[in-house]
């Protein structure tokens, strides 16, 4: 059985590689043969429909029937799909060497998936150079071509992982603020109520005390607050101490 990963999206010269490291496997027991034949279907299917090499709206708009249709192969090779639909650049030969590459040495770690990647647009190339403005390949344009799609995935990946984790900390930092503020109103309206209610000082004491050693959370505050506004002074919380004792005992 054949078991790889390939997670893409749009790129400015190609595709930009969208980081998603959770596995994709392929279903069921699926071999070399069987994802070769879907592929020669889809590029079959795809050339009848005769869409200009030009008409983006209509290539974006039929990958997307395609990916709705092979919904696996497409989460399996996207890359495979975007350089078929998008570039017209397919041949079965390159991407059966690619299949066969990976079911001898599957990619163990991010750096070597971005590596698989610009091994299969190599295996392009040397399959049909045409494809890419050449009447023969050579070593030199095979290298030269490798290195640069593998730098602009790497610089592309760094754009996205920068993105997430900027999203990530603002996402965090305005949860925080949030926290913060919800916690603040919540002991506000409880410092109001206490007043208005005349409780003890030493009750008001506790509560914040026990907010600042994080000991009570801001849901637990706003439901005393509720059950001070339903229930009057009642309060739940309690605590002894010497002075409170001798008080109840007198």
């Amino acid at each position: 059985m054949y078991n790889t990963i390939e997670v893409a999206n749009r790129s400015i010269i190609t595709f930009i590689m969208a980081l998603n490291l959770q596995s994709i496997q392929n279903e069921g027991n699926v071999g070399i043969d069987y994802i070769l034949n879907e592929a020669k279907t889809i590029w079959k299917e795809f050339k009848a429909q005769g869409i200009d090499h030009y008409n983006y709206e209509k290539l974006d708009a039929y990958r997307l029937q395609v990916i709705e249709k092979h919904p696996q192969f497409a989460s399996s090779y996207p890359t495979v799909l975007r350089h078929m639909i998008q570039e017209y650049k397919f041949t079965a030969n390159a991407f059966k060497k690619y299949l066969m590459k990976l079911e001898k040495n599957p990619w163990k770690n991010d750096d070597e998936r971005l590596e698989s990647y610009a091994d299969y647009y190599t295996c392009l190339y040397k399959d049909n150079p045409k494809l890419f403005g050449e009447s023969h390949w050579n070593a030199t344009s095979a290298r030269t071509l490798h290195d640069n799609y593998l730098r602009v995935l790497q610089i592309e990946q760094k754009k996205i992982i920068d993105s997430i984790e900027a999203a990530e900390k603002d996402f965090d930092q305005k949860t925080e603020s949030y926290k913060v503020k919800r916690l603040r109103t919540a002991i506000n309206m409880f410092d109001d109520l206490a007043r208005d209610q005349g409780l003890p000082q030493e009750t008001i004491d506790i509560l914040h005390k026990m907010v600042a050693e994080d000991k009570m959370s801001v849901e637990t505050v706003e439901n005393i607050c509720a059950e001070m506004i339903n229930q009057g002074a009642h309060l739940p919380i309690k605590q002894s101490t010497p002075d409170s004792i001798a008080k109840e005992n007198e």
